[in-house]
């Protein structure tokens, strides 16, 4: 399994980490169930890891996908053994599609379990349905509902129930748009999936326009985007956060391309926000406007690079992120990627400062199309870790994979706390073989 990328959180919802246990990446997308932005009703990565992403061992279990009278359709249940902080679960999920009206749009389902032998459950059903009206014109509609113990179950309620409204005009050239409703209720909670925030609704749209050049020109199309969200509590009744985000986005043929912009952001906390033991937010209400934006140099060359930046206000002070991202394709089969993050949040007025340096190194040799290995370091100043994951793959045919991976991750400052920390933070070998059956 290759390591999680680090990441500094400076919001105040829940970090989304992509799935990367190839068992579960393997036509993944026959139970995509999205419902806005990383939000999903089904989540792989609540299988076989806690809270905390630390392993829980996986007894068993069966995947099963096909199609069947037109229905596309996807069925997994795994077993998980008891760890320190989770009882021994069932996970089932079963997701159903089928293509209606035309190739353009869809209608589906999606059900899923999560059983503890200590007696717990989470029950999640979902409705999900992409028409194309006309032309470029589609709208999608997304309904489902959670069920567990300790709460009211409510059939057909709000409370526990999660909604999408959303209808788009998909052009890359003119005028083209997404307005959107979405929410959650106060009791809604998709045991095996991922909700970024909850208990409210919110209201929205997306606005752009982009112009093709003509042949002489260096460019090959540009345009402005407006992004308008307005979020309110659900359970308070009154507004929670809004945000402004006005855009431009250029393209050259050369292949460089880049978007700037300014955002303006209104903030209603109504807890202490948490940036890190020493550095908070107080409840109370913010604004403040930022400026963002990205270049990214053209992918087609050997080496190529994207940076992005954020800088401006940040609640009752300011702050400043930017990340450098270059790759190296030294050969066709050795590849070198690289990443530095650095953040700086300083609210002077209360005198709490916050800096973050994240640097990793990722390189692959693949020796041939069925041997490779890969390397994965890591450093984190916040944790003050240096982490290590080298990953050797052995694929014989399709579907059948041995991995030998190594972890290791090593302490930088032995003096931040008493008593000091071992310089090895932990070491773990895994060996792992996966063999597919086709029915």
């Amino acid at each position: 399994m290759e390591a999680d990328d680090e990441k500094v959180n400076l919001t105040r919802f829940s970090l989304f980490f992509e799935e990367k246990r190839q068992f579960f990446l393997e036509r993944a997308s026959i139970f995509d169930f999205n419902t806005g932005g990383p939000n999903t009703m089904f989540y792989s990565r609540r299988i076989g890891l806690d809270e905390d992403f630390n392993l829980v061992p996986i007894i068993g279990g069966i995947r099963l996908i096909g199609r069947k009278n037109g229905w596309d359709v996807g069925f997994m249940n795994m077993q998980t053994a008891r760890s320190d902080s989770l009882p021994s679960e069932n996970f089932g999920v079963l997701r159903l599609k089928k293509r209606v009206l035309n190739q353009n749009s869809y209608v589906g389902g999606i059900y899923t379990s999560r059983l503890g032998l200590d007696g717990s459950f989470n029950q999640v059903y979902g409705l999900d349905a992409l028409v194309r009206v006309t032309g470029d014109e589609y709208l999608k509609l997304v309904w489902g509902q959670s069920f567990e113990n300790d709460f009211a179950n409510k059939p057909l309620a709000f409370d526990n129930a999660r909604y999408i409204v959303n209808w788009e005009r998909r052009r890359n050239v003119g005028f083209h748009y997404r307005l959107f409703s979405s929410g959650t209720g106060p009791d809604y909670n998709p045991g095996i999936g991922f909700q970024h925030r909850v208990d409210y609704h919110m209201y929205g749209g997306r606005f752009n326009y982009t112009w093709m050049m003509p042949e002489k020109s260096r460019l090959v199309r540009h345009g402005p985007e407006i992004w308008v969200r307005d979020y309110f509590s659900q359970s308070r009744g009154i507004r929670e956060s809004t945000s402004l985000d006005l855009q431009y986005t250029y393209e050259f043929k050369s292949l460089w391309q880049g978007r700037v912009g300014m955002e303006w952001n209104y903030e209603n906390l109504f807890e202490l926000f948490e940036i890190s033991d020493d550095v908070n937010v107080p409840i109370g209400v913010y604004t403040f406007p930022q400026i963002k934006g990205f270049i990214m140099t053209p992918m087609t060359k050997p080496s190529w690079m994207m940076f992005q930046f954020e800088a401006g206000g940040y609640y009752d002070g300011k702050m400043l992120s930017v990340t450098a991202m270059p790759n190296w394709s030294i050969s066709s089969s050795f590849m070198l990627s690289g990443e530095y993050i650095y953040s700086n949040v300083d609210f002077t007025t209360r005198d709490q400062h916050f800096i973050s340096h994240i640097g990793r190194i990722k390189a692959l040799l693949m020796f041939s199309t069925k041997l490779s290995v890969s390397a994965f370091i890591q450093y984190n100043s916040e944790n003050h870790l240096v982490s290590s994951n080298i990953r050797f793959r052995y694929n014989p045919r399709e579907g059948n994979d041995l991995w030998i991976v190594y972890n290791e991750g090593t302490n930088t400052d032995l003096d931040r706390e008493i008593p000091s920390p071992p310089r090895l933070a932990g070491r773990t070998v895994m060996l792992k073989y996966t063999y597919t059956f086709r029915l």
